[in-house]
């Protein structure tokens, strides 16, 4: 529904929709601002957004940091690819991804 002047004059009706729906938009999709403070490892809740930003940095940086054991030794057995002069000749054939996605589902539950 678009909004113009001539609507105004000829179809008050549609107008006036405009009017409420721009209204209830403004009134209540929009919530009220409710910050969520969380607690450190010794279950204290943060009381200011400075604290906060420290509870969360640590978490995340214990999140995405951990340490990980990784064996370099099945590098080697990764089926490499020869590298293609045309991009054309460089894809993977549908029997491939579907070869590659019976596989990935069978070894994702193993762990």
């Amino acid at each position: 529904m678009r909004c113009q002047s001539k609507q105004f004059k000829d179809d008050l009706k549609a107008a006036w929709d405009i009017v409420f729906q721009t209204i209830e938009g403004f009134d209540s999709h929009h919530g009220n601002y409710n910050p969520k403070y969380f607690a450190n490892k010794r279950s204290q809740i943060a009381t200011k957004n400075s604290k906060n930003a420290k509870i969360l940095k640590t978490h995340f940086q214990k999140v995405f940091n951990k340490p990980t054991a990784i064996d370099l030794s099945i590098v080697g057995e990764i089926k490499q690819r020869t590298h293609c002069l045309q991009p054309q000749m460089c894809t993977y054939t549908i029997e491939e991804v579907r070869n590659a996605l019976k596989k990935w589902r069978t070894t994702k539950h193993q762990a």
